[in-house]
C-alpha cells in the first residue's frame, strides 16, 4: 500500500506549521497544538482519487514529554459516488438457450 501525505490535497485550513527534526514524523509539514484548543475545520479535494481504492491514515509523533492524545472528530466524505463494479464468478453457470437442432 502507498500513502501519499494530503497536504497538496487540502482547500482549506491546511497545515499549520512544520515539524523539527526531534519529532518522530519530521521534519515534515504537519497540523500541530498551535490552534489554543479551537477545533478548525479542514478541507480537501480528493477528487484526484477518484476511480481508486483508497484508505485514510491518521499520525501522530510525539516528543517524550509532549500530550499523547489527538482527537479526530467529524470525518465526512461528500460527493462520492461509487461506480459501478463487475462481480466475475469463478463457477461457470448453465444458460439454456433456443439452439436449433436439424
Amino acid at each position: 500500500m502507498v500513502f501519499v501525505d494530503a497536504g497538496s490535497m487540502i482547500t482549506q485550513n491546511g497545515y499549520n506549521q512544520t515539524l523539527d527534526s526531534g519529532n518522530p514524523l519530521g521534519p515534515r509539514p504537519a497540523f500541530t497544538m498551535t490552534t489554543g484548543g479551537v477545533f478548525n475545520q479542514t478541507i480537501l479535494d480528493v477528487s484526484s482519487l477518484a476511480g481508486q481504492s483508497v484508505s485514510f491514515r491518521y499520525r501522530m509523533g510525539t516528543y517524550s514529554f509532549a500530550f499523547n492524545e489527538w482527537n479526530i472528530d467529524d470525518v465526512t466524505l461528500t460527493g462520492c459516488i461509487a461506480s459501478p463494479t463487475s462481480t466475475p464468478t469463478s463457477t461457470p453457470t448453465s444458460t439454456p438457450t433456443d439452439t436449433p437442432t436439424s
